[in-house]
Parts: C-alpha cells; sequence; structure tokens
C-alpha cells in the first residue's frame, strides 16, 4: 500500500522531535510503520551529519512509499519503495508551516 507524510519544517536542534511526530496518512499497515520508522531513523542520521545544512539552518522533510504485504513483491502491484527528501527550508515553507500551525491550535 502506498504512503506519504505530512511536511515538516523544524529547527535543527527540534528535528529529531518533529520526525517523530510524523505519521502515515490513511490507512496504515505494519509494513508501512516499519518503513516509517526506518525513513524517521534515517531522515535524523542525514540532518545531524550536516549534509544538507548545519544547526542554523531550518529544515523541510517529506517521505513516501509503497508496502506490500511482507515487503514481497506482488503481482499487480508496485514493488517496495521508500523516498525521503530533506530541504532548506525557506521563507515563504517557514511562515506556512507558521500559519498551518496557528490553524491547527485554533480548532
Amino acid at each position: 500500500m502506498s504512503w506519504v507524510t505530512n511536511v515538516v519544517v523544524a529547527e535543527a536542534k527540534e528535528f529529531p522531535f518533529a520526525v517523530e511526530g510524523l505519521k502515515i496518512q490513511g490507512d496504515v499497515t505494519p509494513e508501512n510503520h516499519e518503513a516509517l520508522e526506518a525513513a524517521k531513523d534515517a531522515i535524523v542520521v542525514l540532518v545531524n551529519s550536516n549534509a544538507v545544512g548545519d544547526e542554523s539552518v531550518t529544515y523541510r522533510v517529506s517521505a513516501n512509499g509503497h508496502s506490500n504485504p511482507d515487503h514481497k513483491p506482488a503481482e499487480g502491484w508496485s514493488n517496495d519503495s521508500l523516498t525521503i527528501s530533506i530541504y532548506q527550508a525557506s521563507q515563504q515553507d517557514i511562515e506556512y508551516y507558521e500559519r498551518q500551525q496557528q490553524a491547527a491550535t485554533q480548532d
């Protein structure tokens, strides 16, 4: 089953906490959950490596993939995949995220 995470923007020092909050939208299979947990671990390692910036950078992250039952190829379905994107966030990204956070607290 295909899956996608919400986009997260966080300062590097808060990043592990923000990444922990990533959730799959829609139905979640055990295989989806395993893939998401692996993605979270990889995201934290990559950000901590300073490969896309240092502690002064704010990041935007997304992850998506597809997980079949038992992670085995299934006739008529895509094979398992996992994609992680980590960007240095633009000011527009940061402002959008802040508006989303404010809207969520008002509901």
